[in-house]
């Protein structure tokens, strides 16, 4: 049986995703299933917030934890889907910010739920994530209201194909040194992840 096959009938009985299908390669039923994945990220970052995905003046000059960036990432990591509808993802980012040029590079870990639609063959997920900062300080702080669209490739892989329209993210930082601050972007975001056991 291919795995559109399997995942129409997933579908039906109401299990999540393609975890019978790719269980095909063990012995048994697995119970998760890992990826491995590359996502390159443009960003526009405003603290004032969006209104209509436009970015909101700010209320006065440009500092650190004031600011309206741009913002190039590269995203790598492994995701493990459980076949309860929820996954976990641990990833590395380095990011350059323009408006001030500077280089980051962050650890993630990420936690929420997907859903498969079989009529488009794609995985939808929600999901939020703690960070901390490596480079170029030690700030951390969480990332809430991310979305991704994941399409099902025939070859195992799962392309990142969305969401449409972008979706407002909230990052909250907690300075190193002491105090906190706000980030909103809105992401476009494209990568693939391959199957790994």
């Amino acid at each position: 049986m291919t795995i559109r096959g399997l995942l129409r009938r997933l579908a039906v009985v109401g299990v999540t995703l393609m975890f019978i299908a790719l269980a095909g390669r063990s012995q048994g039923f697995a119970q998760s299933f890992t990826f491995t994945f590359s996502t390159q990220a443009t960003c526009i970052e405003d603290t004032a917030g969006f209104t209509n995905l436009e970015p909101n003046p700010l209320p006065g000059p440009s500092d650190t934890t004031h600011f309206i960036r741009r913002t190039h990432a590269l995203t790598t990591g492994t995701s493990t889907f459980s076949t309860d509808g929820t996954f976990t993802t641990q990833d590395q980012t380095s990011s350059i910010h323009t408006g001030g040029t500077e280089f980051s590079e962050s650890q993630s870990t990420c936690t929420g739920t997907f859903g498969f639609n079989s009529s488009n063959q794609t995985l939808n997920t929600s999901s939020s994530c703690n960070f901390q900062d490596t480079i170029p300080n030690t700030n951390s702080g969480t990332i809430t209201g991310l979305q991704g669209v994941l399409q099902l490739t025939p070859g195992e892989q799962l392309v990142r194909s969305g969401p449409h329209p972008p979706v407002v993210e909230t990052v909250n930082v907690n300075l190193a040194g002491g105090g906190s601050f706000t980030i909103f972007r809105i992401c476009t975001r494209a990568g693939s992840s391959f199957f790994l056991h």
